[in-house]
């Protein structure tokens, strides 16, 4: 027997399971309905019932494509989802240009100045999509022990640094200005002077064609398990917006709860920039950072082998109709 026929016996014994247990609770509620009608024909009180046992836990989804195998200078990990798409992407198991810092702008030369097969510097929806692929499979018996490998290494580079990705959070002043005719129009009707402006997201900064998203980024700094707006912070800094999940991927991975850093209230004026960056923060909490400065730090090194289109691929970035295959045409290009 296959390891895979093996894993297929185990999930039809689960299922058979679950069906004898939701028939039996079935067949329990029913025999209890009846005694409690009877009750009632003969002026009773309805017998107390019991709560119905609990079903069985589901087993813990994995990946019909995922696969995982430690290379000699990468982990290679098959079944990567980004942004409607299923990658093969090699997960460098050393910093790049070994532990360096640089500015995220070296960053962006560091990738253009790279050869097709090297590892470059990515965006953080890339580095999350690796890290859910490693977390979503956690459970696969039969490729847990190098999933592990892979866990360790990105839990010791969270725990020692903060980790630069290819995108920048681009904060707007808190209102924009409007034409003097607006303007007039508005104290006319008695409608407010200005208008509210969304920040930015640049995913891939520094490409030739980046991707941009707009949301309200600005906050309060908190757990995300806390803010009211993490689905829409989550969604615009890592394109993920299953807060839970994504506190339960860093969880797994740091040991930490997931923390939002970011500016607590819009500029007065100008456009004020930050750099995403991934790491644990104070040994208490794993920082989805959009509010550090414009400084040094280490990156981890990707390279994308192989893509598979996946059914019904859409836009999940909501602000552009067909978002760009990063694989595709920026490592080629350079950019």
């Amino acid at each position: 027997m296959t390891l895979d026929n093996f894993f297929a016996g185990s999930e039809d014994v689960w299922k058979k399971e679950l069906a004898r247990r939701e028939k039996e609770a079935a067949d329990k509620r029913a025999a209890e309905l009846g005694a409690r009608r009877e009750a009632i024909k003969d002026g009773k009180k309805s017998p107390k019932t019991e709560p119905a046992p609990p079903l069985p836990p589901l087993p813990p989804a994995s990946s019909a494509d995922f696969s995982i195998e430690a290379l000699a200078d990468c982990y290679r990990i098959n079944g990567v989802k980004l942004r409607g798409d299923s990658y093969t992407m090699d997960l460098n198991n050393a910093l790049l240009s070994n532990g360096e810092s640089k500015k995220q702008d070296d960053w962006v030369e560091f990738k253009k100045q790279a050869g097709k097969d090297d590892f470059v510097p990515a965006d953080a929806p890339t580095y999350h999509a690796a890290c859910t692929a490693l977390y979503d499979n956690r459970e696969n018996k039969k490729y847990g022990a190098v999933i592990e490998l892979a866990r360790q290494f990105l839990a010791t580079q969270f725990q020692k640094y903060w980790l630069t990705t290819l995108s920048r959070v681009r904060y707007h002043p808190r209102q924009a200005p409007q034409s003097i005719l607006k303007r007039a129009k508005n104290v006319l009707t008695g409608q407010q002077q200005t208008t509210p402006t969304l920040d930015e997201v640049i995913h891939d900064y520094g490409a030739v064609k980046p991707v941009a998203v707009s949301a309200a980024i600005a906050g309060p700094q908190n757990y995300i398990s806390q803010l009211s707006d993490a689905s829409t912070y989550c969604k615009a800094v890592i394109d993920d917006k299953d807060v839970a999940h994504v506190n339960e991927v860093y969880k797994w991975i740091a040991g930490k709860d997931t923390y939002a850093w970011r500016l607590t209230e819009s500029p007065d004026k100008d456009i004020e920039e930050r750099v995403v960056a991934l790491g644990v923060y104070d040994y208490v909490r794993f920082g989805l950072n959009a509010g550090d400065y414009i400084g040094d730090g280490p990156a981890l090194g990707v390279r994308f082998v192989a893509q598979k289109m996946l059914n019904n691929a859409t836009g999940v970035l909501g602000t552009l109709s067909k978002p760009r295959l990063l694989s595709v045409s920026t490592r080629n290009e350079g950019a």
